[in-house]
């Protein structure tokens, strides 16, 4: 676990344990490998989060969402588009009489409570 120091003011510094910390040259596909197994979690019934944190500009929706004309296909498909696909590609049933339900969901919200919608 990496330890991430964030002052929130001249006399708040909160410290956080994170799994995972990536620097601007981390590509999409470094940061997807990293939290593959959290979206095989969630295929398996556990319940997830994957938080993005970083000043404005850092490139938090840019790593989830990705380039917009990169959805389907790409190498700057973001977290939302490659772990959609990887959920579904668990959730296959196995055999033609298996019968498998899901229910997904997702939410992105600014440090600031507003809700984004895309």
């Amino acid at each position: 676990r990496n330890r991430l120091q964030v002052q929130r003011s001249e006399r708040d510094l909160v410290e956080l344990q994170v799994d995972e910390a990536f620097g601007p040259s981390a590509t999409q596909s470094d940061i997807f490998v990293a939290v593959r197994d959290v979206i095989h979690g969630a295929a398996t019934g556990r319940n997830c989060t994957l938080l993005t944190y970083g000043q404005t500009g850092s490139g938090k929706t840019f790593t989830m969402t990705g380039d917009a004309s990169a959805l389907s296909h790409g190498k700057q498909r973001g977290l939302i588009p490659r772990s959609l696909e990887a959920l579904f590609r668990c959730m296959r049933p196995q055999a033609e009489n298996t019968v498998a339900r899901a229910e997904v969901g997702e939410s992105m919200t600014s440090s600031s409570g507003q809700d984004l919608d895309f």
